[in-house]
């Protein structure tokens, strides 16, 4: 069987986008998904669920338990937006023995046939990555000279297409420790930060379409990626200021997940009136004093 092998690493808080993300892969895909779940505190229940929606759509599963003791001193860099999950990338050609496997973040929805994607050549490349949206405007720079890589182009970490042979030929699993170690009180997207330093020299760059991260400005169009990227601010969530939740909440309600939009609207509803309708009545009513 020709499978596409997908990794992905979450806890128990990110488990229904993760679903979400899950359905949208498996729903598109025109070959079966072998999933590989990272994971270190994740539940019994929700594990359960994960290989289910893989096994619904013909696919394969298997769980590799992570010792989070690996990074244990690793940096956050004090950020809520991070859990010690993100690192556990950094392992994935020393843990399995696919050749070629694709990372995925929770946080995004595919849009279109993973395949297309999966099967591009990356034979002389350690990964194949799309650039940051921060590095789109110049925003990387100040990491990029503290971490000796300013001649390269800052890739985003969230999709990740790897030549795990290639990388266990030629780069010893203890250098990304090493990486981490030394680094550790600079960083500020820590996996990201060391994947970069890492792999990018050997790192084939991507149109933006297979990593689509501008869902914040007024002209995004879903239709502009293949894989739609929620960084920083989520659609899940009632105080999402970005244009492109309704991609999301589709295939939320696709894959169960009716009564949370419901729930959504709802919440979406009542900080309009409060935060937007009631305050601008109120000034129009003094503008009259």
């Amino acid at each position: 069987m020709n499978y596409i092998n997908i990794a992905i690493a979450i806890s128990d808080s990110f488990m229904m986008p993760a679903q979400v993300m899950l359905h949208s892969l498996c729903r598109q895909s025109s070959r079966p998904i072998q999933l590989f779940l990272l994971y270190n505190a994740l539940s019994t229940e929700n594990r359960a669920k994960m290989k289910r929606t893989i096994v619904d759509f013909g696919g394969q599963y298997q769980e590799i338990l992570i010792d989070k003791s690996y990074f244990e001193n690793a940096s956050l860099d004090n950020n809520p937006l991070y859990s010690i999950e993100i690192y556990y990338r950094v392992l994935l050609p020393y843990i399995t023995e696919m050749d070629k496997m694709l990372w995925l973040d929770a946080d995004i929805i595919v849009n279109g046939d993973i395949s297309e994607l999966y099967d591009k050549d990356i034979t002389y490349y350690y990964l194949a990555a799309i650039t940051d949206a921060v590095e789109e405007n110049g925003g990387r720079e100040e990491i990029k000279n503290a971490m000796q890589m300013a001649d390269r182009t800052y890739f985003n970490s969230g999709v990740l297409l790897l030549n795990n042979q290639k990388i266990r030929e030629e780069i010893p699993q203890e250098r990304f420790f090493q990486t981490i170690e030394y680094y550790n009180d600079i960083l500020k997207c820590p996996d990201q930060d060391i994947l970069n330093k890492v792999l990018g020299e050997k790192c084939l760059i991507l149109p933006i379409r297979y990593n689509y991260q501008h869902h914040m400005t007024p002209d995004c169009k879903a239709e502009n990626g293949l894989i739609l990227h929620y960084i920083w601010k989520k659609p899940w969530n009632a105080d999402y200021p970005g244009y492109l939740d309704e991609p999301f909440w589709d295939e939320a309600v696709l894959c169960g997940f009716s009564k949370e939009y419901k729930k959504y609207k709802r919440q979406r509803k009542l900080d309009f009136y409060k935060n937007e309708l009631i305050p601008a009545a109120l000034s129009k009513i003094k503008r009259k004093k």
